[in-house]
């Protein structure tokens, strides 16, 4: 399948970001003002592509050493107890592929954490990444996994 079209798109931020048919530029575009400006830079809120050491790049998303495409993932915001259920989870404790940006988990490391700690899960095929939430940073995960899941909806095709 092509890749999508030169053209302004939602990044997920309330912003629209210039994608130039191969790879998202710094040209971005507020709308949440009445006066539209264009701008070149991170964007006004900071740009949506890491948190927690988890790195969206255009096609890719990485997670410290670990790099994958980035169609086909699925990025949510839950608790721990949440996360826990997952089917995607279960997994990824049997085949040992759960990680972090700092490297792999053990499950009963994850298994100590509080249930209602709040977590950023990537999850794909081969296995699930994981970046706690600080209490005041829950919006920005939100924000980063909306990012991510756009994304990969963007890039589902390869």
């Amino acid at each position: 399948m092509a890749a999508a079209e030169p053209g302004w798109y939602d990044d997920g931020t309330g912003t629209q970001r210039w994608w130039d048919g191969t790879r998202w530029t710094e040209h971005y575009a507020d709308f949440s003002t009445p006066r539209v400006e264009l701008h070149t830079g991170p964007g006004a809120v900071g740009t949506p592509d890491e948190f927690g050491g988890i790195v969206v790049d255009a096609r890719v998303i990485r997670c410290g050493r670990l790099s994958q495409p980035i169609g086909g993932v699925t990025a949510l915001v839950g608790t721990a107890d949440e996360i826990r259920k997952r089917p995607a989870f279960v997994l990824a404790v049997r085949m040992r592929t759960l990680f972090s940006a700092a490297g792999p988990i053990k499950p009963r490391h994850f298994a100590r954490q509080y249930p209602s700690s709040l977590h950023v899960a990537v999850e794909s095929p081969q296995q699930v990444w994981l970046a706690p939430v600080g209490s005041q940073d829950e919006s920005r995960a939100r924000q980063f996994a909306s990012w991510v899941n756009a994304s990969a909806q963007h890039y589902r095709y390869g």
